[in-house]
């Protein structure tokens, strides 16, 4: 019988202790805490090209520093834990920055800031599909994969960074306009809805037109989103027809095993028999 991936990703690796797990939150957040000084020092040059204030253009900045900094994280935490091990540290990671966005829910009644963190989440879950599939509920063994049906994992893992990144770049559109209501051609009004819906279309790369970035900032960010989107698209039906190929296939691989294992069964009674 085939091991899992786990098995051997997980081999000789103790369990994620509390002084690691602070160890782990500091090498994410205190890179990230430094380019996001960097970010706003940046702006000083960036924003009259960009066209807009500090706040917008380094979270802009920041989708590209927090995805280097998860790049290296990722796999130097896998290399380092188990699986059980790398969800808690996914799981702390999700709670601090959850606990950072507080004060402006609460205090500023500002959910902006919370949202356009779903841009750095959905980052996070896709890296850690591409270096560790295993964490999601994949295993390294596709053929047990799919019999199991666990490849609605990964649609769920699709849908929820499909999500994070709809919603996260809606809510920067939706800053945008509210800075500047020339950055954006649209009929009706420009609420948050509607740059939820402008944001799915540019991820699915459909563009209806009916809403057109206009300024130099709305431009590349739209152009940014429509590139990652079309990344993970191509990534995600690349599983899909791996699944749709090979499943014939490793179907008659087991039929051709159960039978052999029936013949088997069938000649050891005969032996017994006499």
């Amino acid at each position: 019988m085939a091991k899992s991936g786990t098995f051997y990703l997980d081999k000789g690796k103790e369990s994620l202790t509390y002084t690691k797990m602070i160890k782990y939150l500091s090498i994410f957040f205190l890179p990230i805490a430094g380019f996001f000084y960097i970010s706003v020092f940046l702006s000083r040059w960036v924003n009259d090209l960009f066209g807009y204030s500090t706040v917008i253009t380094v979270r802009v900045m920041m989708i590209f520093f927090t995805f280097i900094v998860f790049l290296f994280v990722i796999p130097y935490i896998r290399k380092r834990e188990n699986i059980s091990g790398i969800r808690s540290a996914l799981v702390g990671f999700i709670i601090v920055a959850l606990v950072m966005a507080l004060p402006y829910l609460i205090f500023r009644k500002d959910i902006s800031v919370l949202l356009s963190q779903l841009t750095y989440l959905a980052s996070y879950i896709l890296l850690t599909f591409i270096f560790s599939p295993e964490v999601l509920g994949m295993d390294v063994d596709l053929r047990s994969y799919f019999q199991h049906f666990k490849q609605l994992i990964v649609l769920g893992v699709y849908l929820s960074i499909v999500l994070c990144y709809v919603l996260g770049f809606a809510t920067i559109y939706h800053s945008m306009y509210q800075e500047d209501q020339q950055s954006f051609d649209l009929k009706g009004e420009g609420s948050y809805v509607t740059f939820a819906y402008f944001s799915a279309i540019t991820f699915t790369t459909i563009g209806y037109g009916d809403i057109a970035p206009l300024s130099t900032g709305s431009r590349f960010v739209v152009g940014i989103q429509a590139i990652i989107g079309t990344v993970i698209n191509v990534i995600f039906i690349a599983i899909l027809f791996i699944y749709i190929s090979n499943f014939e296939n490793w179907f008659q691989k087991e039929e051709k095993e159960l039978q052999a294992q029936t013949k088997a069964i069938k000649q050891i009674r005969k032996r017994l028999n006499k």
